[in-house]
This record gives C-alpha cells, structure tokens and sequence, in this order.
C-alpha cells in the first residue's frame, strides 16, 4: 500500500477530501479489508488513497477473475458468433470501428477474446496485458500478446505504430493514467486514435450503491472518472477528445436497481434477475433509465475517443 500525496490526474494536493473508510469489495462482502476513498475537488476525480500496489493485489486477481473467464462464459455477453454478426452489420466491435489492414493495439487485452473478432474481421491486432494468466490463454488462442504493462512494452523497443488503441475498462485498473495515456499517445501512427471506456462515477447508482456498485467494483478498480477528469487526464498526456459520450445498457441497469432494492428494501436480487412478469417490468424501466442518463452524460460508462493534441 502507498500514501498519495496529490491527485493523479490533476496533479492536486490541496483539494483533497476523503469521503469514507467502509468500502469493501461487492465481489466478495466477507472480505474484511476496507479501503479509503478520496475525492479530487479540483478535478472530480475519485482514487483509493492509500493505493494498493499490483502485487497487493495479487490476492484478488486470481485465476477465476471475472475478465480471465472462459469465452463461452456468460459474463462475456453474446457469442463471438453474434459479436462478429453484428459487427459486420454495423462496421464496429465494442463501439470500434473495425477495417480491414488496420493496426489495433488492445491494452488489458485479458484472453484476447475482442482481438480475436477484431483479426476475423480483417485488423493486424496485438495485445498486452499484464496477467500472466490471461496472457498465457490468449497466446493459446493464437494471439500476439506481450506480457506486461503497456509502458513495459514501449520499454521493450517495438518498431510499429497503431492505428488505433483500445482500453475497455482498463484505465481504471492502472495508478498513473496520465503516464499509461502518454504511452499510448507515443505508440500513436499518424492520424492514429486511442479509444478508451471506464465507468462512470457522475451515474446516479454510483452515489446510492457506493461499494456496492459494480461499477465501483474496489479494489480492482483504484480510480472512478468523470468525463471531466478523464478528458483532464488525455489532455496532460497529449491528446485531445474527438469524441465522448456515455453508453449504459439495460442488464447493467437491471443489476444496479437489483442492488440498490437488495440494500434499500432487504428485496432479494433473484426477485428483478429471474426471467417473468417483474423482470420485464424492470427491463422496460432499465431502458428508460439508459436513455435517459445517457442523454445527460451520466450513463454507466464513459467512451472517449482520443487523437494526438496537435
């Protein structure tokens, strides 16, 4: 564990502010480690403070690690089937756009499941992920995958430039954004662009769950970004924002009102989870809520575009 003494976005250390010591892991509530949340008033940035290190880590990222499942795990969503079907209809796999000959670097590639549908789909791609563990599955899976972090592999020398990079909710995951931004801005092609998701700490649930939001998600999750902060971030290390936006659907919406019924009425989860009449209800409340939210920049995950800052 290490104290921080400013904010890693902003760079602040006057404006600090801790706003509880009683978060826990959702993942597991029997877990008696608690961890401290400080909140940046300069920038709006949330960070665990102090911050566990990666090999503090180690403990909770283990072989059965949400992001390690196997491909035909439910958690992954559609088949790859689907994936693919839908991304030859629309030109895009997880809201990237996907052309054939193009240079796709995914950072946190976990098994390399989206680099896999990105080759089908006619990209040169290239992973780099940290675990061993999920390194090990994507290579078996036929995926170039570097072993490391991403500022590891700049160190390694690689000759090649990107015509795009992909983080889908992996910079919260890291302790310096701006240092693993600029990375990305040096691993840039020309006309190159860095696509980034996290989740969003500006959604609604974020305030009402705490802890308790999957989103939240601690202590994998060592930082909780605004569009704000997260633009912020991109800017100090070189990029500028094409585009952000913020996409929430409806099974995450579901399991926030799951979650925030279990904690406010005692109402058990497998009562709005369990397909019927008031599950259907729910899901037509949870697309409301989507489209709403969206609509003010408060949806479950923020998605910015980056470009190198001219």
């Amino acid at each position: 564990m290490q104290k921080l003494h400013s904010c890693p976005v902003c760079g602040s250390d006057s404006d600090q502010h801790i706003r509880s010591t009683s978060y826990r892991t959702w993942r597991d509530p029997a877990d008696e480690q608690r961890w401290v949340m400080a909140e940046c008033r300069k920038c709006g940035l949330d960070y665990l403070d102090p911050q566990p290190t990666w090999e503090d880590l180690q403990a909770y990222y283990r072989e059965d690690y949400v992001a390690y499942a196997e491909d035909d795990s439910p958690v992954h969503g559609p088949s790859e089937a689907e994936w693919l079907a839908e991304a030859q209809r629309t030109g895009k796999l997880r809201h990237v756009e996907v052309s054939k000959g193009m240079r796709l670097l995914d950072i946190g590639c976990a098994t390399g499941r989206f680099l896999r549908a990105a080759g089908k789909l006619g990209a040169v791609v290239k992973g780099v992920e940290p675990s061993e563990v999920a390194s090990q599955a994507a290579r078996a899976a036929g995926v170039d995958v570097f072993h490391g972090t991403v500022e590891e592999y700049l160190e390694s020398g690689p000759t090649e430039r990107f015509d795009v990079i992909t983080m889908s909710h992996v910079l919260e995951h890291v302790s310096d954004p701006v240092a693993t931004l600029s990375t990305c801005r040096a691993l840039l092609a020309e006309g190159g662009k860095v696509w980034i998701a996290v989740p969003n700490r500006m959604h609604p649930f974020y305030e009402r769950l705490a802890w308790r939001w999957h989103g939240s998600d601690l202590p994998y999750h060592l930082l909780h970004f605004t569009p704000e902060s997260l633009a912020l971030a991109g800017k100090r290390a070189g990029l500028s924002v094409r585009k952000s936006e913020t996409q929430s659907g409806v099974a995450g919406i579901r399991s926030s009102l799951a979650a925030w019924m279990r904690h406010r009425f005692m109402v058990p989860r497998r009562i709005l989870m369990v397909p019927g009449p008031i599950r259907w209800g729910v899901d037509a409340i949870s697309v409301r809520l989507a489209q709403t939210y969206d609509e003010r920049q408060q949806g479950e995950a923020i998605e910015v575009e980056f470009q190198a800052a001219s």
